[in-house]
C-alpha cells in the first residue's frame, strides 16, 4: 500500500454527516487518549508516577521517558495544549494523510526520547520535570510555522505594528511552552528538532536513496490490525482536502501534493495587481492651504499624497 493511502477506513458513506475530525482520525484518537489518561491519573492520584523526572529516570525509572508524553499535568496546560494540538494536528493530518501523519508522530516521539535520554546520560545538571506531549506540539508547531502562510497580514495592530492571525497561535504556544520553565521549553525543543530532521531527510537525495517517509511507512500488517478501530471511530474525509490557503481562495495553491515530506513545492501566489486610487484634493482643504500662501500646484500634489490631511500636507509644503 502506498505511503499516502488512508490509514483509517471510513465509518459513514455520507460526507455531510462527518464530524469536525473528518479526515483526521489519528488526531481524534490522540485527543481521546490524552483526555482519558489525564482524567485517570488525576482521579486515581497516580500522576506523579508517570511524569518526567530527570533524577528518577537516572535512578532507573526509564518508563517515564514514554509515559510523560501522554497527558498534561495541570488543567490550564491541558486545555491550552489540547486545543493547539488539535488545531495543528488536524490541519496537517488532513493535508498529508493519516498514514504518513502517523509515521511522522512515531518518528517525533522516538527522536524526542533519544534526545532526552542522551541529555540524561551526560552531566546535564538541570532537573527536568514535566508532563505532556510537548515534543509532538513542538513538531506540529514547526510545520505550522514553516508551511502555513499568513492569510491576514493585518489581522490586528499593537503600538503601530501589524500582526497576522498566526501571531495569536505564536502567543498561545509561547505561553504553553514557558508554563513549566526550562523543562517544557526543552521538551518542546526536542520536538522542533525532530520535525526539522524529518523534513530535511524527507527530500530525495542526489544519490537516489529513498526519502525518509518511504522508509518509515506504516507496515501493511499494522494497518490491517488497526483497521477495525478506524471503522468504528473514523469519519469520511471531505471530498477535497486542500491547504488553508487554497480553501481561502488565494491563487497559486494546489491541494496536493504538500511540500512538507518530499512532495513537489506548491507554486507561489500569483502577484496581485492593484489599481492605484486617485485622490482628488478637497476644495476646503485646498482653499485653506492657498490662504497660507502656498503654490496651487504644490498644494494639490500635497493633498493627493496625504489623502487630504491638511496638517500633514502643510508640514510637507513647509519642508519643501
Amino acid at each position: 500500500m502506498p505511503s499516502n493511502d488512508p490509514l483509517w477506513a471510513a465509518a459513514s458513506p455520507n460526507p455531510s454527516t462527518s464530524s469536525w475530525f473528518a479526515g483526521a482520525t489519528t488526531t481524534k484518537l490522540l485527543v481521546i487518549l490524552s483526555v482519558v489518561a489525564y482524567g485517570t491519573m488525576h482521579t486515581q492520584k497516580t500522576f506523579p508516577a508517570w511524569q518526567f523526572d530527570a533524577q528518577l529516570i537516572r535512578d532507573g525509572q526509564w518508563h517515564r521517558l514514554f509515559s510523560s508524553k501522554v497527558a498534561f499535568g495541570t488543567p490550564g496546560t491541558a486545555l491550552l495544549g489540547t486545543t493547539l494540538g488539535v488545531l495543528f494536528s488536524r490541519q496537517f493530518e488532513r493535508e498529508l494523510g493519516s498514514r504518513r501523519f502517523v509515521s511522522f508522530v512515531l518518528f517525533v516521539q522516538i527522536v524526542a526520547v533519544l534526545l532526552e535520554a542522551g541529555l540524561l546520560a551526560t552531566a546535564f545538571p538541570y532537573p527536568w520535570r514535566y508532563s505532556g506531549p510537548y515534543a509532538l506540539l513542538g513538531a506540529a508547531f514547526r510545520l505550522y510555522h514553516v508551511h502555513t502562510p499568513r492569510l491576514h497580514p493585518r489581522f490586528f495592530g499593537v503600538l503601530g505594528f501589524w500582526c497576522s492571525e498566526k501571531a495569536v497561535y505564536y502567543l498561545w504556544m509561547l505561553q504553553l511552552t514557558g508554563s513549566g520553565g526550562y523543562s517544557t521549553v526543552g521538551a518542546t525543543a526536542t520536538g522542533w528538532l525532530a520535525a526539522v530532521l524529518y523534513t530535511r531527510l524527507g527530500s530525495t537525495s542526489s544519490s537516489g536513496i529513498a526519502h525518509l517517509p518511504t522508509v518509515l511507512d506504516i507496515p501493511d500488517w499494522l494497518v490491517a490490525l488497526w483497521k477495525p478501530i478506524g471503522d468504528r471511530v473514523g469519519d469520511v474525509p471531505p471530498r477535497l482536502l486542500v491547504p488553508r490557503t487554497a480553501a481561502a481562495g488565494r491563487p497559486g495553491f494546489a491541494p496536493a501534493p504538500h511540500p512538507i515530506f518530499g512532495g513537489q513545492p506548491l507554486p507561489p501566489p500569483a502577484p496581485t495587481v492593484r489599481t492605484p486610487v486617485v485622490v482628488e484634493p478637497d476644495p476646503a482643504a485646498r482653499e485653506q492651504l492657498l490662504l497660507m500662501g502656498f503654490d496651487a500646484d504644490a498644494v494639490e500634489q500635497a493633498l493627493r499624497e496625504t489623502r487630504n490631511d491638511v496638517n500633514r500636507a502643510a508640514d510637507r509644503l513647509l519642508n519643501q
